[in-house]
């Protein structure tokens, strides 16, 4: 006769059990090792080669000489640039004056047409636009000058109209003169 398995009790004590190790498979969380090739060696660039070390330097090197050719490049166009633009000015400032190679042009175009045209209105026509560039130019000082002396004016005028306005509200006989256009709308501000 088999023996009965024996029962759990009170007092008896049980043994440990060891904690399961977890199953490579589907059932369990783990996965196993990815697919490829494994660990790569490292690979040093000493390790291919002297041939292989000199293509990298020349590669960065020709970066670098790329760059600076570049920056090069910009520099030179930008004070070739600048060079043309100051003489533009220059040119500018002398036909302003009436000298340069651009008012000896138009004066050389003046005289020929001068000699062609013998009608003396024709001429006065040609000389006209000399005279033009011949007008002095004005200082700052005059432009401000001349702003000041007619922002006074207007002043002077306002304050005359004030005054005859204030003189037609004291005398109550007087017939006011009809208002010039229709009546301006005043402007309030608010702060």
């Amino acid at each position: 006769m088999p023996k009965a398995a024996p029962t759990k009790s009170a007092g008896a004590t049980q043994k440990p059990k060891a904690p399961k190790e977890p199953r490579a498979g589907p059932s369990s969380g783990r996965r196993g090792p990815a697919p490829g090739p494994g660990k790569q060696p490292k690979v040093f660039s000493e390790t291919l080669g002297l041939q292989h070390l000199l293509a990298l330097t020349q590669e960065v090197t020709a970066k670098e000489d790329a760059k600076l050719q570049s920056r090069l490049q910009r520099n030179r166009d930008s004070a070739e640039w600048a060079k043309r633009e100051r003489l533009r000015r220059e040119e500018e400032r002398l036909a302003k004056k009436g000298k340069g190679p651009q008012a000896k042009r138009k004066a050389e175009a003046a005289a020929a047409a001068a000699a062609a045209e013998d009608d003396g209105a024709e001429e006065q026509e040609t000389r006209r636009p000399a005279q033009v560039q011949s007008a002095p130019l004005q200082t700052k000082s005059a432009i401000r000058a001349s702003l000041l002396a007619e922002q006074r004016a207007k002043a002077k005028a306002r304050k005359g109209a004030r005054k005859a306005a204030a003189k037609r509200a004291a005398d109550p006989d007087a017939v006011s003169p009809p208002p010039d256009g229709p009546p301006k709308k005043k402007r309030v501000a608010f702060a």
